[in-house]
């Protein structure tokens, strides 16, 4: 039996959004993510610091009050998780649809560029360090001086507005800090006095409409929510060429990847489906369709197929390990279906037309699936979930369950009957199926 969560399964998402009038100046440190000594002791005196550096010459002089007129240059920061990232492009294309002539900036950091960089509605993405890795004394003196040396970019770039996807109330310093005068961002627990707008972050909305909130006070109107992959026309044509180099011959393409639910700076084991499972599933799939299998990843999960290869029915196509996310984008677009559970690479597949089957145990399917026609969400049932939840972090059942009932709910049986819904043609989604026999609506 499966060890009771400390709050049961979250209501159906909510269409409401709340932004939260925001005060003056704090009386102390907010919580939030561990930040370097050097940024921490400029941010309790940020009128002495910046009165001690000289003003750049361009952009001219600003001031910190809240502009009265429509945003020119924004600056969107979103660091890390590819999924996540990906889960604003809808805000992002409407925001550029809403103001097409101001300048849009992106700060994402460094192993996430990828997923960001080819968006068309974009002027630039600009790069922040991968911070939280330095342990040892040089390794926290260089990140001190990355900070420093990214407040200082920020202050340069003359931005009028920032919009921060991040909960931490760091996000609200440092764009103050940075001379932005307008700062819109999410809070959890009543209104940041660093932001000029503070949205409520509400765990029942879906990702994609909690972007949406987030630009909302811009006077931007939500639009299609279908998120946005621009894949490169080389790599369309470098797809095709690996392909063919490893004895495709035109046969349609079954898209998986058998790992999944980690990033650079943690990893939730729990999201994962058993790899014999999966092992079953493609032998499955290899007697139920004309169909190749594509599996993809990245060098772990090339480490987890190998395992699996020798017990195949049929000789997979392996690219993981192998590519970029523009080239594993490319492939995915090639694919007639993907399967796999909440990690990049489904969201990845959705981002470039791909149809999906999704598998979800400890997160919530209703606000975190794909949305669109072509996406089926299988949601593992058991009294004690979903029971993920952000504000908890890695003390949460999410990630100190034992079990992993929740995963081990899913089927190959149920699998291979959505992905043949799929491919028959048949587009029923959004819709998520439970391992309990309900259909749930997606937000």
């Amino acid at each position: 039996m499966c060890r009771p969560a400390t709050r049961g399964p979250l209501p159906l998402p909510s269409r409401s959004w709340s932004p939260i009038p925001s005060g003056g100046r704090p009386s102390g440190p907010p919580g939030g993510i561990a930040i370097s000594s050097a940024l921490l002791s400029t941010a309790w005196s940020p009128r002495r610091w910046l009165s001690s550096r000289k003003r750049p010459a361009q952009p001219r002089r600003r001031s910190l009050s809240v502009p009265d007129r429509p945003p020119e240059r924004i600056l969107v920061v979103k660091l890390s998780a590819l999924g996540d990232i990906l889960f604003a492009t809808p805000a992002l294309r409407a925001l550029r649809q809403t103001y097409p002539a101001a300048t849009l900036h992106f700060l994402v950091a460094r192993s996430c560029r990828g997923i960001i960089q080819t968006n068309p509605h974009l002027d630039a993405v600009l790069v922040a360090p991968d911070l939280g890795a330095g342990r040892s004394l040089p390794g926290r003196l260089s990140e001190s001086s990355a900070l420093l040396r990214l407040l200082w970019q920020l202050r340069r770039g003359g931005y009028d507005t920032a919009l921060l996807m991040h909960r931490s109330p760091w996000f609200g310093v440092l764009t103050a800090l940075a001379g932005i005068p307008r700062r819109i961002g999410f809070v959890t627990a009543g209104p940041s006095r660093w932001l000029t707008t503070s949205v409520r972050f509400d765990l029942r909305r879906h990702r994609i409409d909690r972007h949406f909130d987030l630009v909302r006070p811009l006077g931007v109107v939500p639009g299609d929510p279908a998120l946005e992959f621009a894949v490169p026309a080389a790599d369309h044509l470098w797809a095709r060429s690996w392909l063919v180099s490893h004895g495709w011959r035109g046969e349609p393409l079954i898209a998986s990847s058998p790992g999944g639910g980690r990033n650079a700076w943690t990893a939730m084991p729990n999201r994962r489906w058993p790899a014999e499972r999966f092992l079953a599933l493609y032998n499955a799939l290899s007697r139920h369709f004309a169909a190749r299998l594509l599996l993809i990843g990245d060098r772990h999960d090339r480490t987890l197929i190998e395992m699996l290869r020798p017990a195949l029915r049929s000789t997979p196509l392996v690219a993981a390990g192998e590519t970029t996310l523009a080239q594993t984008a490319a492939l995915l677009a090639a694919s007639r279906v993907y399967i796999g559970i909440d990690s990049a690479p489904l969201f990845l597949a959705a981002a470039v037309g791909t149809p999906t089957v999704g598998l979800f145990g400890p997160t919530d399917a209703r606000v975190i699936m794909p949305l669109g026609p072509s996406h089926i969400a299988l949601q593992g049932s058991v009294p004690c979930g979903p029971c993920y939840n952000p504000i908890h972090g890695l003390s949460g059942l999410a990630y100190t369950c034992p079990l992993n009932r929740c995963m081990q709910e899913i089927s190959v049986n149920l699998i291979t009957a959505q992905v043949e819904r799929l491919w028959r043609g048949e587009r029923p989604g959004p819709v998520i199926l439970t391992t309990a026999g309900r259909q749930l609506a997606a937000s």
